[in-house]
């Protein structure tokens, strides 16, 4: 649309602190754009950094997916209550999994459970290297419950795999009509993941314009809609005001589910990240000792 080559740069790495803190102190003279997602909420807060949604520019809102529960199709389980009542009777008994540790996905699942009540370490999170593994678990049977958006779980419930309990959405999606949202179950909890356009901050105004309205155009695109309609994905186009006030409200909502006892209770770790290193010296003292 620009008429230029964009180059796309895929700076992975920091649980999603590479690329956002490279986007954020890129030159602000719109060469560098940035797919900022909803890390970008979380990341400060877990003190992995101190970017945040204020260093950008916002551009526009692309894409915005609801969490959602999955169980294995021969689960026992066959609504959220059901669930929720095991995790209730039997803490400790169950795992989960869907994305690393303090990922968008296990804040979901985490924030479900303090929202009705429970802890978030009465279900044992297996962290993983995103939905497509933690799936291939669930199918697997080495965990016993996935928390993903739909699309990521397209796949394995159009083959009967998987049976999807309740999605975290305002109400139900478009493209799976039959899964009741949480809130039709009783559940005040709703969490999306999204991904939207972000410039550096500083980006002069009318150079911020005129990438805003090329964003524009595509989003509008038959092109565009065809791909996002393929993958699943749902298009949430939001202009710049909108989308700063989307990542402002997410990162009031993560930062509570974040600094609550509950969560900081879930992640306490029973042997601190020294333990480990220090076993061979010690060990090497005491055959020095002998």
């Amino acid at each position: 649309d620009l008429g230029a080559p964009v180059n796309v740069v895929n700076a992975t790495g920091g649980a999603g602190v590479t690329g956002h803190t490279r986007g954020a102190l890129a030159r602000p003279d719109g060469y560098t754009l940035t797919m900022v997602t909803v890390e970008i909420d979380m990341l400060h807060w877990r003190d992995l950094t101190t970017i945040s949604y204020h260093d950008y520019e916002p551009v526009g809102l692309l894409n915005s997916d609801a969490a959602a529960v999955f169980v294995g199709s021969d689960s026992p389980w066959h609504d959220l209550r059901a669930l929720e009542e095991h995790v209730r009777d039997n803490p400790g008994n169950l795992k989960a999994s869907g994305t690393a540790t303090g990922g968008i996905w296990h804040l979901a699942f985490a924030g479900w459970l303090d929202q009705v009540g429970l802890s978030p370490a009465d279900v044992i999170w297996v962290p993983n290297n995103g939905a497509a593994p933690s799936l291939q678990e669930l199918v697997a049977g080495g965990v016993d419950v996935v928390c993903c958006s739909l699309p990521e779980a397209q796949a394995h419930l159009e083959s009967g795999l998987v049976h999807c309990l309740g999605v975290m959405a305002d109400r139900r999606l478009d493209p799976f009509p039959d899964v009741p949202t949480f809130k039709e179950q009783g559940v005040d909890w709703t969490l999306t993941g999204w991904r939207g356009v972000c410039l550096p901050k500083g980006t002069p105004p009318e150079v911020t314009a005129r990438v805003v309205a090329a964003l524009e155009r595509v989003a509008a695109s038959d092109s565009f809609h065809t791909f996002m309609g393929n993958a699943g994905f749902h298009i949430t186009w939001q202009p710049p005001e909108q989308f700063q006030q989307t990542m402002q409200d997410v990162d009031e909502q993560l930062g509570k589910l974040l600094t609550s006892e509950a969560f900081r209770t879930s992640q306490t770790a029973r042997f601190g990240p020294m333990v480990f290193p220090s076993v061979p010296g010690v060990l090497l003292l005491l055959s020095l000792a002998f």
